[in-house]
């Protein structure tokens, strides 16, 4: 865990930063906070509730298995 708090993850902002550019970075988590207001103002359901974590856990894999990819083919 501590392996990747210290070395994988600002390593992978690293790389993203130089890819993208910082003001584009800034406009992508603008976007992000945005989008994510009705999940944070609504309320719903516990059932709605799993849905979304389900959702959001399901999106994580398929980014890491992204980056996971991208990283086998350099």
């Amino acid at each position: 865990m501590s392996n990747w708090l210290i070395d994988i993850t600002p390593r992978f902002f690293d790389r993203t930063l130089q890819k993208v550019g910082v003001k584009q970075f800034k406009w992508f988590i603008l976007l992000l906070l945005v989008l994510s207001v009705p999940l944070i103002i609504t309320p719903i359901e516990v059932w709605q509730q799993g849905l979304v974590a389900v959702f959001l856990v399901l999106l994580g894999q398929l980014i890491i298995h992204a980056e996971f990819q991208g990283t086998a083919k350099r």
